[in-house]
């Protein structure tokens, strides 16, 4: 047995493992996080053969599902149908994904590491216990599917690039497919393909090399495949956007966004790179010291890199590919993603924030670039150079680190469960008094997802004062808020607001409310108050 199959069959050890520790993480219920309440109401729809259609908290009735893409909310209405709760089957859904993506990763190291047994294990046990990674499978959300579908489509691209069998493209071309119809990110997985496929050469002096050429347009087909894959993996997101179209007769456009331009803030910028400093080494420490500890392990590597590159020969070993072709594909997909995050945020999502969630396929990218270009420059150390430890030593601290923080998390997960399936939403005096009021009595609330999910009554969402998708004020704040004033008027009607909830940035605060309309107040509980209106004007 070589090295490699070794090393395989750690990785999927490994991958096996993930799937039991992330059902452990999970045993007290799948996180249910505002989001997967859209996506379950989905899936139980389906499920009963009403369609893929979600309930609107701006108007309290059944619309189609057009904000999100189909694929996570089908899967899950499959083994509703099949008699599994849709909890349970997001559950197991992603603790499967966990392990899939943990042997992707292994996998993908594996595509360029030759006989390596540490590297490919290496990889597979970051991702194992990244904290980012287990939070981003222990609820139900789509990134775990997508990792998944986007690894998978890249591996089978490198995979085409490298042998030229036309089964790994249009292999690539479906699962990059079904990457856009889990988020409409995905798009960028098409993007990859297609730049990929122009731009790396197979065999030029026998390495596979970033270049084009016209005449690679007619040699390889290298236009001619782009195109396959490109229609190929577009086709069925397209015909989605189709359907959404005809679905809301164009009101809400192909994918539910608002083009307006609302540039990235500061913030938002100071967030990504506080998210990368954790990748590093740095856990949940002061922003500050977590900014400052990600400038100072940056300029550190760099300088590493320099000096070596400078002072360092060239070795034997993994380097002697100096371009293997999935990392260039893979440095292609994280510029490509990147860029495309950052443009939806300026035009798109102004809501959107560069945190775990949204660059975790770029974290899964890294775990598999890091070996390879760590392996590029320990290859121009002398044997005998010191620096070599340095190297070993880094790796070792990542491991450590990454080991720690896994299992300070998985201890905290398996306390309670997360979002609205934690003891605190499933205990709520809030909640509790919600069910028990009579039917037919408009709700209004700033926490409408949580409403409906836990107790299955329609609830209005209060006025937006900001558009959150666009970020600029609500034109019709003010008629809104008279209209909801009318409604609770005229049909004693109740608002709650919730203290428990996250941030909302995009509505007014409930002191904010207490002064634009005559509210009563019912009754203050621990996590809320609830209010009526009072029979005359203030």
């Amino acid at each position: 047995m070589t090295k490699q199959s070794k090393a395989l069959a750690v990785v999927s050890a490994l991958a096996l493992a993930g799937v039991s520790v992330m059902l452990g993480a999970t045993r007290l219920g799948v996180g249910v996080p505002p989001d997967s309440t859209v996506y379950f109401d989905a899936a139980r729809n389906q499920a009963e053969g009403r369609g893929l259609i979600v309930m609107s908290g701006a108007r309290a009735e059944l619309v189609p599902l057009t904000h999100y893409p189909p694929l996570f909310s089908s899967l899950l209405a499959l083994a509703v149908s099949r008699g599994a709760s849709v909890e349970s089957a997001a559950r197991w859904l992603n603790a499967i994904l966990f392990g899939l993506n943990i042997f992707l990763v292994g996998l993908a190291v594996s595509f360029w590491a030759g006989d390596s047994f540490w590297l490919p294990v290496w990889g597979a046990f970051l991702m194992l216990s990244a904290p980012d990674v287990l939070a981003n499978h222990s609820v139900a959300m789509t990134e775990p599917l997508y990792l998944a579908m986007t690894f998978g489509g890249l591996l089978c691209l490198g995979g085409y690039l490298q042998n030229q069998r036309q089964r790994f493209l249009f292999a690539a071309a479906v699962l990059i497919a079904l990457s856009s119809l889990t988020r409409y990110v995905g798009v960028t997985g098409i993007v990859t393909g297609i730049v990929a496929l122009l731009l790396v050469r197979t065999k030029v002096d026998g390495e596979p090399r970033l270049g084009f050429s016209l005449s690679d347009l007619f040699v390889r087909r290298k236009f001619v495949d782009a195109v396959i894959f490109g229609a190929t993996a577009s086709l069925p997101i397209f015909c989605w956007w189709i359907r959404n179209r005809l679905a809301t007769g164009g009101a809400g456009g192909a994918a539910d966004r608002q083009l307006a331009f609302h540039p990235i803030k500061v913030q938002n910028v100071v967030s990504g790179f506080s998210t990368v400093a954790q990748w590093l080494a740095l856990g949940k420490i002061r922003l500050d010291f977590r900014l400052a500890g990600f400038i100072v392990e940056f300029l550190l590597l760099v300088s590493l890199a320099i000096y070596m590159m400078k002072r360092g020969t060239r070795g034997e070993g993994i380097d002697a590919v100096a371009r293997p072709i999935l990392p260039q594909i893979l440095i292609v997909f994280i510029i490509v993603y990147v860029g495309i995050l950052v443009f939806t945020i300026t035009f798109f999502e102004a809501d959107n924030v560069l945190d775990g969630r949204s660059l975790l396929p770029v974290h899964a990218a890294l775990v598999v670039l890091a070996p390879w270009i760590g392996s590029l420059l320990y290859g121009r150390l002398p044997h005998s150079s010191s620096l070599r430890t340095v190297f070993v030593l880094i790796a070792l601290l990542l491991v450590g680190s990454y080991a720690l923080r896994g299992t300070r998390w998985l201890t905290a997960a398996q306390a309670d469960a997360q979002g609205y399936a934690g003891r605190a939403w499933k205990g709520s005096p809030s909640i509790a008094l919600m069910r028990n009021l009579p039917a037919g009595i408009p709700i209004y609330s700033n926490g409408v997802d949580a409403i409906y999910y836990l107790t299955g009554k329609h609830a209005h969402n209060i006025p937006e004062k900001i558009i959150h998708g666009t970020g600029r004020p609500n034109p019709r704040y003010e008629a809104e808020l008279v209209e909801m004033g009318d409604d609770m008027r005229s049909h004693h009607g109740v608002l709650v607001y919730f203290e428990t909830l996250p941030e909302r940035w995009f509505l007014p605060a409930e002191s904010e409310l207490n002064s634009r309309l005559p509210l009563k107040e019912m009754t203050r509980l621990s996590d809320g108050s609830v209010y009526e209106l009072q029979n005359r004007e203030r």
